[in-house]
């Protein structure tokens, strides 16, 4: 059984990097297992620079398990994608593993077999992810429609339309949307459960957090491939740290029973 810990008034995260005694060493947060953040029915605002700050933190304090974790996923994701059967029998279970080892790496108590965790329930795990796979799917469609359209027919005026539809997917709904994934890792939900569990509760961000959200995760990937490429390797999993942060900023902490 998994209780969630009820709504506590939010205090501020004991940041350890603005007293290091070295000025050039990004700053940190306290990551604690036991910590927990509660939010209140009104409020779940969305701290972007502590997304930022834990992500980092978290990232290389798990370093070399992630990269192993990482590779292997790859190639699993690969091979299940090359025989083409694999792609809707396994690329779920891979999905559902990799957000259960990024929450738990931001917890501070990844394994390396919470990669494969999904196919020890594999019909359950396979329902829920898939299903919420394909809703973004077809709700990105419907989105795109438009612009699909006046392209198809030669409309400058709804080929605009539909772009701006599509760029307010992307930065105001996909990223509410894609959430429900920790929901369905994180509190047993099936996929419709979790993706009405993650709109509810995005709701009660200030609107611009998802943009502004984005946007430092596009920066972030950007800087890894300047970086010589191999810099996008640790900008990945800060790009996903940074969204399990926000989950447990909305969210809290479960503790099981």
């Amino acid at each position: 059984m998994i209780r969630y810990a009820p709504d506590v008034a939010s205090e501020p995260v004991a940041y350890r990097g603005p007293m290091n005694e070295n000025p050039y060493v990004p700053p940190s947060a306290d990551l604690h297992p036991d910590s927990a953040y509660g939010r209140s029915a009104e409020s779940a605002d969305i701290d972007v620079g502590r997304c930022l700050s834990e992500a980092w933190t978290a990232t290389w304090e798990n370093f070399p398990l992630w990269l192993g974790v990482g590779f292997v996923g790859l190639t699993a994701t690969s091979l299940a994608a090359f025989t083409l059967l694999g792609i809707p029998l396994l690329l779920p279970h891979l999905v559902w593993g990799s957000y259960l080892f990024v929450l738990r790496m931001y917890d501070g108590e990844a394994e390396f077999g919470d990669l494969f965790a999904g196919f020890s329930r594999y019909s359950e795990v396979l329902a829920s992810v898939l299903i919420a796979i394909v809703a973004i799917v077809l709700i990105n469609l419907a989105f795109q429609s438009v612009q699909m359209v006046g392209t198809h027919i030669g409309s400058a005026l709804l080929t605009g339309i539909g772009s701006l539809l599509s760029l307010g997917f992307a930065f105001f709904v996909a990223p509410r949307l894609t959430l429900c994934f920790f929901y369905i890792v994180d509190q047993d939900m099936g996929g419709i459960e979790a993706l009405q569990a993650a709109w509810s509760a995005t709701g009660r961000v200030k609107a611009w957090v998802f943009p502004v959200l984005v946007l430092v995760t596009s920066v972030v990937v950007l800087a890894g491939v300047l970086a010589l490429v191999v810099g996008v390797i640790p900008a990945i999993a800060i790009n996903y740290l940074m969204w399990a942060s926000a989950y447990r900023q909305i969210e809290g902490r479960a503790a099981s029973e």
